[in-house]
């Protein structure tokens, strides 16, 4: 298994909307950076305000 510090920094646009699972990635040693881009915060929730059922769906609610 190569450990996660030989990877580059993992990059999200936003992780308001849907933060996965960023504790467990970090709890392993990745390193995780959050743009906090306000358009793609926009962009997403205007996708789960028009499409909530595959917005549920995508993330298996």
């Amino acid at each position: 298994m190569v450990p996660p510090s030989s990877f580059h920094p993992l990059l999200l646009a936003e992780a308001r909307t849907f933060d996965g699972e960023l504790g467990l990635l970090r709890s392993r040693g990745v390193e995780v950076v959050v743009l906090d881009d306000q358009r793609c915060v926009d962009m997403m929730r205007t996708f789960q305000a028009d499409n909530p059922e595959l917005w549920a769906e995508d993330i298996a609610e």
